[in-house]
């Protein structure tokens, strides 16, 4: 303790002895002011100071949505990195990365939690016909609040854009939510995925207003208005012929194995 006030001691007497030598060639009517503005500039510089320590630190990259998956095979959704006991094998954490939003994105008619989830990470429904899931799918959406744009597989046009996606196998209702793909409605697990990307829990849609936004599978294709030449006219006659040739649809669809009825696509 000794050494330790003897040094605070003459590091005071240094500072005290700078002090003076710094007054030493001012006239002693303007010391006072001298000393009074160099009071001034220490405090603004304490002050600077403390505001840049008190300013939140910068989100980091341990604090975006996790996705990972446990030893037993369920996905799972978190802020926290998960133990290594708890993660399958071979599996790693994954990070949901989020897109900058920013005030003005989005529908201004949303609330602004909704409107950036929204924004961030649109949901899109893809269904089929005769699909009893993809009611079930709808009515969880509609209660939950979430804007979402339906998108029906309706024949192997479609099954292809669907595929070409990022979907593995023809399961209905699947979402995406953001670049996340869920295959098979489960209320759980899509759940999770929402929270994780920041969609509220109850519903903040305006009264009366429809989640649902319906949009074809693929983007219509507008017919050439130029006049056709007579090489275009003998390409368009040889098309309608092979148009009108029967087609095995049903093997488009689905492989051979599984053309046991009308409906290709499995649910």
């Amino acid at each position: 303790m000794s050494v330790l006030r003897s040094r605070r001691s003459r590091l005071i007497a240094e500072a005290a002895e700078a002090a003076a030598a710094a007054l030493a060639p001012i006239a002693p009517a303007d010391r006072r002011a001298f000393a009074l503005g160099a009071l001034a500039f220490a405090a603004a510089a304490l002050l600077a100071q403390a505001v840049a320590f008190a300013a939140p630190p910068a989100p980091s990259a341990s604090r975006l949505p996790l996705k990972w998956v446990d030893a037993s095979g369920r996905v799972h959704y978190s802020d926290r990195q998960p133990s290594p006991d708890a993660l399958g094998r071979g599996a790693s954490p994954q990070t949901i990365a989020a897109r900058p939003a920013e005030p003005s994105i989005g529908d201004p008619t949303l609330p602004w939690a909704l409107r950036s989830a929204v924004a961030r990470y649109p949901v899109t429904l893809y269904t089929s016909a005769e699909c009893e899931p993809c009611g079930l799918a709808r009515e969880h959406l509609a209660q939950r609040g979430v804007p979402y744009t339906e998108k029906r597989v309706n024949d192997a046009a479609d099954l292809k854009t669907f595929h070409a996606l990022g979907f593995e196998k023809a399961f209905f209702p699947s979402i995406s939510i953001g670049s996340e793909k869920l295959s098979g409605f489960e209320s759980i697990g899509w759940d999770r995925a929402l929270d994780a990307t920041g969609y509220p829990r109850s519903s903040m849609l305006p009264p009366r207003r429809d989640p649902r936004t319906v949009a074809p599978m693929r983007a219509e294709t507008r017919p050439a208005t130029a006049e056709a030449t007579p090489d275009a006219q003998a390409a368009a006659s040889g098309a309608a012929s092979a148009d009108a040739a029967p087609r095995d649809v049903d093997s488009l669809l689905s492989p051979a194995s599984f053309r046991t009825g009308p409906n290709p696509i499995r649910f």
